[in-house]
């Protein structure tokens, strides 16, 4: 049960995370102009850096629902299965690293296509979207601190890096919740910023893709948290109660050796 349980939330997860990122990548590039790296001119002191502004959602997608989510799914529900735990935590790390370079990448493209706007740069971080991304890069840096000194390069004793087991494992959750409120919060920022400028129709693919993106992003959301608060509990549970088998067991070989 616990089996079907796992997989079943596993699959839906992934299928959900597909579905995110096909909508977002047909946002972008049949609605929103594609990607660039350049502003593109308009006239001599016009020019046009939502190309530029594009790479901010695609790459801080990628970071969140694709590596973050899958870093944190690492021990839970991994897309490749292995009992190694050494791999799993390099697995992890390196799904985290990843991210982090995402994250660092998306904020340069946002912060390029303000300042490179003409004939008037636009401000950085002055709406709910940035100061949420703020606390989101503060967490992640926090996690990534005591991530690297409690396990990767371990500096704790055995006692502490289990004690402090549960609260990196909070604290990681947490910062997926944080991270998927900024990218919700952000798709919404755009929405708005679009329907101001352009006024498009509200029943248009322009405006409602990136509403089912939203509710993506938040069933997505439920579903990691599904899959490692409850079904890693009750896998967790299972192996408790045959523990004392498999220790009675082990015993008797002994005795008998």
């Amino acid at each position: 049960m616990v089996a079907f349980q796992s997989f079943s939330a596993a699959l839906a997860l992934r299928i959900v995370q597909v579905g995110i990122t096909g909508l977002l990548l047909i946002w972008i590039f049949i609605y929103l102009g594609g990607l660039s790296l350049s502003p593109k001119m308009i006239d001599e002191d016009t020019n046009d850096t939502f190309g530029i502004f594009n790479w901010h959602p695609l790459l801080m997608s990628l970071a969140f629902i694709g590596c973050m989510s899958e870093a944190i799914l690492t021990y839970s529900s991994p897309l490749v299965h292995s009992t190694d735990r050494k791999l799993k935590k390099y697995t992890h790390a390196a799904l985290h690293a990843a991210a982090c370079v995402l994250t660092v990448c998306g904020i340069v493209a946002a912060i390029k296509s303000h300042t490179l706007k003409a004939p008037t740069p636009m401000p950085n971080f002055y709406s709910t979207h940035s100061y949420l991304g703020v606390l989101t890069c503060l967490m992640m840096i926090g996690q990534i601190v005591f991530g690297v000194m409690a396990y990767l390069y371990p500096q704790w004793s055995l006692g502490e890096r289990q004690a402090f087991s549960s609260v990196h494992t909070f604290c990681g959750g947490a910062t997926l919740c944080v991270g998927m409120m900024t990218l919700m919060v952000g798709l919404q920022e755009k929405t708005t910023f679009l329907q101001l400028v352009q006024k498009p129709n509200v029943r248009g693919a322009l405006m409602q893709i990136p509403a089912f993106i939203q509710v993506g992003v938040a069933l997505f959301t439920v579903l990691v948290l599904y899959q490692v608060v409850f079904v890693s509990k009750l896998s967790q549970k299972k192996t408790m109660q045959f523990a004392p088998i498999l220790a009675q067991d082990a015993e008797h070989e002994i005795n008998t050796m």
